[in-house]
């Protein structure tokens, strides 16, 4: 619910929608690209075999979600935006956290956001409210007293989790176009911990991502 009203806030402070303020005001500074709407309705959309669909769960069975059947939504309400409705590029999500993390740790030009202003993003916002997953902070949970921070998200069909490693100088992403199971969470939460775990001169570690991130549809 915060994220859909500071995307309402966006939009009447700056007069512009809120996929637009994204693009212009945050993207396109730090040189990021969109090569298609960030809202990806996709109903109705042409079956289009290199796209992962994502699943729901019935019974133990995982169903998935054909875009090109035009009486489901394959994502969130737009309504819902931009809470758990911008898609993109993975090598766009890849540029944002990287930008994150140079933020943090005073490494990146401070045009955008100064590097007070990064690490209080990625601070508590009130140290007293905790959860079982951390201290939240803005947007961000944050554990291991603020060196490291995560985030997850999930349209309900697909599961997307990304780790900030501030002492490391790295962030790390993982998804799965399963719904946000425990098994879901747990074979995200693998691969980054693999991911983190790597000696810097093995850190690709694309052969070994365990296939059970991925379902085919």
């Amino acid at each position: 619910m915060g994220i859909i009203v500071a995307g309402h806030i966006v939009e009447e402070t700056t007069g512009m929608t809120w996929e637009a303020a994204l693009a212009s005001l945050l993207f396109e500074p730090l040189g990021i690209q969109l090569t298609a709407d960030p809202i990806s309705k996709m109903t109705g959309a042409p079956n289009n075999s290199r796209d992962a669909w994502g699943h729901s769960k019935c019974l133990n069975f995982l169903i998935p979600c054909d875009p090109a059947f035009p009486f489901f939504e394959c994502d969130n309400p737009t309504v819902y935006g931009p809470a758990g409705t911008f898609s993109g590029p993975h090598a766009a999500m890849a540029r944002y956290l990287a930008f994150h993390v140079a933020c943090h740790r005073g490494d990146h030009d401070g045009l955008l956001l100064s590097q007070e202003s990064c690490q209080t993003l990625h601070s508590p916002a009130n140290a007293s409210i905790t959860t079982g997953f951390g201290v939240y902070g803005y947007g961000w949970f944050c554990i291991e007293e603020g060196r490291v921070c995560y985030h997850d998200s999930s349209n309900v069909l697909n599961l997307y989790e990304a780790w900030l490693v501030f002492d490391k100088n790295r962030a790390y992403a993982a998804m799965t176009n399963q719904p946000p199971t425990p098994e879901a969470y747990d074979a995200v939460n693998h691969t980054i911990t693999t991911m983190i775990e790597l000696p810097e001169d093995q850190e690709d570690c694309s052969a070994r991502i365990p296939s059970s991130v991925y379902i085919d549809h």
